[in-house]
């Protein structure tokens, strides 16, 4: 669906890519010390630059109305959170858990008003594009699983973690989300699905090596 002012089209294509860049560099990041360490590892960093494109990305979901991508980055955004707070957990620093429970209680206020809020509800449902959306929702269920699968192996190890079907999930849900994303032609979120495959391809290979 097309946005409703088109006069800050510019804008928002322009934050849209900025997100989609920390996006990609998070990976980047991932990809460095992962091939530093020889085995598929997850910095500090990731985290705090998802939490920044996250933010991004959100905003331009709802300018988009767009509720997959909403709901895939509500999500998403606060499962970074928490694994934020489980590396200053095992660092002696709750005192930062306070923050991002207010951070996230406001994301998801945000979210849930964009995803059922009046102009939410100006979606065409027409049979074609409704059968998209919901191959896009079965995208962004397997793309987002991978968080929850990580959230729960992280929090039985009590500390921040990534499980090898991360990476496997990665690679499905992001091929069924760039499939959604030509059918919208948002060149914002085919260049965003489009670059994660070398990096999904590369970790599962780092997992496979022995140890």
């Amino acid at each position: 669906m097309p946005p409703i002012d088109n006069a800050w089209e510019p804008f928002w294509k322009i934050s849209g890519l900025i997100g989609q860049s920390l996006f990609a560099l998070r990976f980047l990041v991932q990809w460095y010390h992962s091939e530093k360490a020889r085995r598929s590892v997850i910095p500090l960093s990731f985290w705090y630059i998802s939490v920044a494109a996250g933010w991004i990305l959100l905003l331009y979901s709802i300018y988009r109305l767009d509720p997959v991508f909403i709901i895939g980055f509500v999500i998403n955004f606060l499962i970074y959170l928490r694994n934020l707070d489980l590396v200053y957990r095992s660092r002696s620093r709750t005192q930062q858990r306070r923050f991002w429970l207010i951070a996230a209680t406001l994301l998801a206020g945000v979210g849930a008003y964009a995803v059922f809020g009046p102009k939410a509800a100006m979606v065409r449902t027409h049979e074609r594009l409704l059968l998209w959306y919901l191959w896009g929702l079965a995208g962004q269920a397997c793309f987002n699983l991978r968080f929850p699968l990580q959230w729960l192996y992280s929090e039985a190890r009590g500390e921040s973690a990534v499980p090898p079907v991360f990476w496997y999930l990665s690679m499905v849900g992001s091929v069924m989300l760039l499939s959604y994303a030509i059918f919208r032609m948002d060149v914002v979120f085919i260049i965003g699905q489009s670059f994660g495959f070398i990096v999904y391809i590369r970790n599962i290979k780092l997992l496979r090596q022995p140890a």
